[in-house]
């Protein structure tokens, strides 16, 4: 068996936490069933050949007659016998499937939680890593070739390797020369299918990566196709999305040709066991050492020899290719998790505070040496040009990664000791870009606390100024809302993310430009609302608009991921700088509008 196999089924019973005796008791029934399959040939062979004895013995004469119908007195005892085995063949094939298929579902669940685990533990810079369309393609199509290798695969190879151990053990302890004769052409056959391992799997891993590219190229397709339409772009990806097929179409011939080419080498040198097999029968003839009613043995069992050698070379390929998935899944598993203490700290206080903090994201560097605190109470401001980091300061706040170097700390407790779970009940982040999810209202607003009664989410939705929208819907708080609330405003979307801060209610609040892109009434309603929001709680706000932070405490002036200004907005405004640049830059625009 395939040493690849081996290695992927011990790899995923261990991530899934869950004992494999379902799934071995499975094989061990399956087995059986397989090796009752076999029985009730060499049970016809002995009856058989008790009658040409008893035959024999009574009418030595007539040897050449033909058999009568009632062929023996012991005809009951074979038929009986007979009977038997079909009815355990029966029972052995059913809790074979049960088990096989109850173990290797089981099995599978525990990996898919793994695995999703993993992928919530995971930062956030490595997670953005993935395409969209390849972490999807990992955790449906990957794993579901993964889950195939328990449900059928492993076990049909298994079977397909041991049943003709068995029944060579037999053949052989009748006639070794006919039983090699049957194999003579195996050995060559795996040496084909060891000789193009190599290629096939080059180019299987070809075809997988080809697969993932296409997946994310046709989600970002879909998910852009408005613009790209207005833009005229819509058949520049068309093009493209051609061209990823046209690969997908030469790879898929590759795999074919390393793959199926070797199969119907390895089964037509298998095959070639039966022209050896007829050749030593003839040699025996010539040599008359030639025995008729072994040779009709080996004949019945051939095909129950030779038929799982040949399914053998399909299972291997098909295995290879679902290795290949794991291999993917299981480097997922390994990238590095985000260390959590032993005991949680809960914090002190909840000032936040970054000490010489860096961070860089695949060798470029985000941030450098950023240190500031933001206290309970007060509002800090974060402003600079595009690409300056400040959304990547924010997602240090939410511990989505970890710094390169420095601390970030809550209450003066460094995060990493708080643990991740302790930092997000602490922390409440409405963004500029709302995730909504394609369910109800009342829904979407409980992910802030799923827990909150209804009293308590019309509560927040009232502070949000989203009540009266909200009951001039169809079903109101049971309006499904579409994928990605397709069915809501700009608006509207940034009042419900603001009603779930409100339920969540958490000592940090983190606001990312959240009324940049909504028209002047829904920005006056939003601001109103944030008015209550942000009462007795560390505030930290991302602002492009230098008009709506004049009143904050603190204003933190970012440029190429470093801090160059630091005060409030009249200290600023008086010094020459990139603040006073940024001012000037919008008060000229408001003059000119």
């Amino acid at each position: 068996m395939d040493n690849a196999l081996f290695c992927a089924v011990r790899r995923v019973i261990a991530h899934s936490q869950c004992s494999p005796r379902l799934f071995i008791l499975g094989i061990c029934w399956r087995t059986i069933e397989r090796i009752l399959d076999i029985l009730p040939i060499l049970v016809c062979y002995f009856w058989f050949v008790s009658v040409l004895e008893e035959q024999t013995t009574s009418r030595p004469d007539t040897y050449s007659e033909t058999i009568p119908v009632n062929m023996s007195e012991g005809g009951t005892y074979y038929i009986l016998l007979l009977a038997v085995l079909f009815v355990l063949q029966f029972l052995s094939a059913w809790l074979g499937q049960k088990y096989s298929f109850l173990g290797g579902y089981q099995i599978m669940a525990g990996y898919r939680r793994k695995v999703l685990n993993q992928i919530h533990s995971l930062p956030l810079s490595v997670i953005f890593k993935y395409r969209t369309g390849k972490l999807s393609d990992l955790v449906t199509d990957d794993i579901n070739r993964i889950e195939n290798i328990f449900t059928h695969l492993a076990i049909e190879l298994f079977v397909s390797s041991l049943i003709p151990i068995i029944i060579m053990s037999i053949l052989v302890t009748l006639d070794w020369q006919l039983a090699l004769a049957l194999i003579a052409g195996f050995p060559l056959a795996m040496l084909v299918m060891r000789a193009t391992r190599s290629l096939f799997i080059k180019v299987s891993q070809d075809k997988l990566e080809t697969n993932r590219e296409i997946s994310g190229v046709i989600i970002e397709f879909l998910m852009g196709i408005k613009t790209l339409r207005l833009f005229n772009r819509s058949q520049a990806w068309l093009t493209k999305l051609n061209g990823l097929f046209d690969d997908i179409t030469r790879t898929t011939m590759s795999v074919e040709a390393w793959g199926a080419g070797p199969v119907v080498l390895f089964r037509l040198l298998a095959e070639l066991g039966f022209v050896a097999f007829l050749l030593v029968c003839a040699w025996q003839v010539r040599e008359s050492s030639f025995d008729p009613l072994i040779a009709l043995l080996f004949i019945f069992l051939a095909h129950r020899l030779i038929t799982p050698l040949l399914d053998m070379a399909q299972y291997l390929n098909i295995i290879r290719y679902a290795a290949q998935s794991e291999d993917k899944t299981e480097a997922l598993l390994h990238a590095k998790q985000l260390p959590e203490p032993i005991l949680v700290q809960k914090p002190n206080s909840y000032s936040v505070q970054f000490k010489d903090v860096s961070f860089s994201y695949d060798g470029i560097s985000c941030l450098e040496n950023v240190e500031f605190t933001a206290y309970p109470g007060e509002i800090t401001a974060i402003v600079g040009p595009s690409g300056s980091g400040k959304t990547t300061l924010m997602n240090l706040i939410c511990r989505f990664s970890d710094p390169d170097a420095g601390v970030v700390s809550l209450g003066g407790d460094d995060i990493k000791k708080i643990g991740t779970e302790e930092v997000y009940k602490s922390v409440s982040m409405v963004f500029q870009n709302v995730q909504l999810f394609s369910s109800t209202i009342m829904d979407n607003i409980r992910i802030g606390r799923p827990d909150a009664t209804d009293e308590e989410v019309y509560e927040a939705c009232n502070n949000a100024y989203c009540l009266d929208f909200i009951n001039a819907l169809p079903l109101g708080f049971d309006t499904q809302i579409g994928e990605g609330g397709s069915r809501l405003s700009g608006g509207e979307k940034q009042r419900i993310s603001i009603a779930r801060a409100f339920l969540k209610d958490a000592p940090i609040l983190l606001l990312d430009e959240i009324t940049a892109s909504v028209d002047s009434i829904a920005q006056y309603e939003i601001q109103q609302s944030l008015k209550t929001l942000i009462v007795g709680k560390t505030v930290i706000v991302i602002a492009h608009r230098l008009s709506a932070i004049q009143g904050a405490d603190q204003i933190l002036v970012m440029d190429k991921g470093s801090i160059v200004q630091q005060g409030k907005h009249r200290e600023l405004v008086g010094k020459l700088g990139l603040y006073k640049n940024l001012w000037r830059a919008q008060y000229t625009y408001l003059e000119a509008t």
